[in-house]
């Protein structure tokens, strides 16, 4: 037996089902976030052409980053929002259905809220109880 084996036979069937549940939520917040993006763009007024101009890039890299099923790279996204003119914020928390840290861990009390450095040099506050 292998070592995922192992790992997998110490593993509650029901925290599988909530793993799944939380990628299938994530992945649907990816997609949203991606058309409030596009949104943003066409409420705007630019064009994918727009933005490959401001970019100094084909409109097809426009194109492939809002295809459905992209997985654009931090600094594409950032380079996106800049050029249409919106800031968006990362929220990162735990979900006590998939990780279940004992209550006397670190982790069981930390609550953290980060966004990087918008893009006009402005430090959003960071928020750690």
């Amino acid at each position: 037996m292998s070592s995922f084996d192992d790992a997998m036979a110490m593993v509650d069937e029901s925290d599988l089902d909530a793993a799944e549940d939380l990628a299938k939520h994530l992945a649907a917040q990816d997609a949203e976030f991606l058309a409030t993006l596009i949104a943003h763009r066409t409420a705007a007024g630019l064009t994918q052409a727009d933005l490959a101009a401001a970019w100094g890039r084909h409109k097809t890299a426009v194109s492939q980053f809002e295809q459905l099923g992209n997985d654009p790279r931090l600094s594409t996204i950032r380079r996106y929002a800049a050029s249409v003119g919106v800031r968006y914020h990362h929220f990162v928390s735990l979900d006590a259905n998939v990780h279940r840290p004992a209550t006397d861990t670190p982790v069981s009390t930390v609550q953290t809220t980060y966004s990087d450095t918008d893009t006009w040099g402005q430090h959003p506050p960071r928020v750690a109880q």
